[in-house]
């Protein structure tokens, strides 16, 4: 079966003609403008409900996003059509589970769950009740259970044709894969999962969601082409819908990562500045932490400590753990033994393969400087496997850095300047002029 375009609705569907139109060819303002008008002076019916709701979470409005899905689902509900009925409180919950609120996600999941019981033919909407379960699976670091639920909801998507779900379920699929060390398996099938948002095939919200879940992707194991490619074709998506707020900060925060390791850290500390306040006014303000982490680490870069550490606190209280940039603080400001204490200790508390990552380059730098060659030896060597596994560029150019670090450090001066070079030379392919340095 093909696979169905979405229009301006959830479910999926043909919707009607009005919805489908206006979500394709106005600009989400006009649409929010338009129905919330019409809402005033009559009821809206299911679709131009769910319209309502995408042009609302696309202009920053989740709360009137969740309350217009609440009302869909009840139009819905009092036409019999319970699959829509229950797509649209799946959104309701997949949106409070984004935010991180499990309590009331549950809450409207098991309201989906009841909706479709009755339901004895498989259905798209049962595919998506799978999904949940897979984001915490990973979240938890059970990697292979959130593997089989994505794969079991895509088959579900492939099989009825439903874009919405194939798209998501890949998506989420992939990353779990990569997690597991199976790095082109993983990105194969996040490849797959653009395929569908590129070509304009799933609801809006679903694609903005793919697009940024997709570069966070490729930054987790530092494959900085394929997150600069992808943040350029964000770029441009939004760029067809210049009105829209969410997704724009988390567009820019890339935009600003990618300027970042080129060395514009000017302009891309404008870009982060930026960021900040387009997520304030976001559905998606969750990722206003990565952005306060970015800000802090250019502050820090450009020997601003005192707004450094101001946004490395910041950061912290919107959930995104300051460290390892505070460490390095640390080490910059000249407290080498601070610096050592933070970066063992948060180092100690990670186990995730890909996170340590983030830390044993930063790790074997001031270990170094504190005279334990010993241990920077075996984080070394760790990073190192660590590359070998995930196998992306930028890895295996940290790694060999820090082994040459290491190797010179133990005297090993011929052999050092071979790991060095070799790093320098893939830092310089990737045009990162300060990791080159």
């Amino acid at each position: 079966m093909p696979v169905r375009k979405a229009s301006g609705m959830v479910g999926n569907g043909a919707g009607n003609g009005q919805g489908s139109e206006a979500g394709r060819r106005r600009p989400w303002s006009d649409v929010y403008d338009s129905l919330s008008r019409a809402d005033e002076s009559g009821s809206l019916s299911g679709d131009d409900l769910e319209l309502l709701a995408a042009a609302a979470y696309l202009l920053g409005n989740v709360d009137e996003c969740r309350q217009a899905l609440e009302r869909a689902h009840r139009a819905h509900s009092s036409t019999g059509d319970t699959r829509r009925a229950a797509r649209c409180v799946f959104w309701v919950a997949f949106t409070s589970l984004l935010e991180g609120n499990l309590a009331q996600a549950s809450g409207w999941l098991a309201r989906a769950h009841r909706l479709l019981e009755p339901e004895k033919n498989e259905s798209a909407e049962q595919g998506l009740l799978l999904l949940p379960d897979a984001v915490l699976a990973a979240a938890a670091g059970d990697y292979a259970s959130a593997e089989a639920g994505a794969a079991r909801a895509a088959e579900i998507g492939a099989r009825l044709g439903d874009a919405d779900l194939l798209a998501l379920a890949l998506h989420f699929q992939g990353r779990a894969v990569v997690k597991e060390g199976r790095v082109r398996e993983g990105l194969a099938l996040l490849d797959e999962a653009m395929v569908a948002v590129v070509a304009n095939e799933v609801w809006q919200p679903v694609a903005g969601n793919i697009y940024c879940s997709m570069i966070d992707a490729c930054l987790e194991i530092s494959d900085l082409r394929r997150a600069h490619e992808w943040t350029t074709a964000l770029t441009a998506w939004w760029a067809k819908q210049p009105d829209m707020v969410t997704f724009t900060g988390q567009c820019l925060v890339h935009r600003a990562e990618i300027m970042r390791l080129h060395g514009a850290w000017s302009t891309a500390a404008e870009e982060t500045k930026q960021a900040c306040e387009r997520l304030a006014q976001a559905a998606d303000k969750y990722a206003t932490g990565p952005a306060l982490y970015l800000q802090a680490e250019l502050c820090r870069l450009r020997g601003e400590f005192a707004e450094a550490e101001h946004a490395y606190h910041e950061a912290s209280r919107w959930g995104h753990r300051a460290q390892p940039g505070l460490a390095l603080l640390r080490l910059a400001e000249g407290n080498s033994e601070g610096a050592a204490q933070s970066i063992r200790r948060i180092l100690s508390e990670t186990t995730d393969a890909l996170l340590r990552a983030k830390l044993l380059f930063p790790y074997v730098e001031i270990l170094l400087e504190v005279g334990d060659a010993a241990s920077a030896r075996a984080a070394a060597d760790e990073l190192t496997e660590i590359a070998d596994r995930y196998d992306t560029p930028a890895l295996h150019a940290e790694a060999g850095q820090s082994v040459g670090a290491v190797l010179l450090a133990e005297g090993d001066a011929e052999r050092a300047l071979a790991e060095l070079r070799r790093a320098w030379e893939t830092w310089r392919e990737l045009e990162a002029p300060y990791e080159a340095g």
